[in-house]
């Protein structure tokens, strides 16, 4: 049959990182936002195959969904790790004072 490109569009999106630091792919997480609003809904697991330094898991928790994550090397393991415990750090701090 024909390829149905808005229905990849549902399921499947590739989003090359537009910046490296330090060797490592990041990308600010507007970018995420819409296929995880598009692709997953509220109460759903965003499966990041290429979980890098958690931008995506970030994303995700800020839309209040759970995340699975599958990183190969684990010093990008250790810096997601690193980010993910900062934000919900930093966002434990905005719920005590707000």
């Amino acid at each position: 049959g024909e390829l149905n490109i808005d229905r990849l569009k549902r399921s499947v999106w590739l989003i090359p990182p537009p910046l490296a630091v330090n060797r490592h792919a990041v990308f600010p997480t507007k970018l995420i936002e819409t296929p995880l609003d598009a692709c997953c809904p509220p109460d759903g697991i965003v499966i990041d195959p290429f979980f890098g330094t958690g931008t995506t898991a970030i994303t995700a928790i800020k839309q209040g969904k759970r995340y699975i994550g599958v990183e190969l090397n684990r010093k990008y393991c250790d810096i997601a790790y690193n980010n993910i415990m900062e934000f919900e750090r930093n966002l434990q701090l905005e719920l005590n004072m707000g």
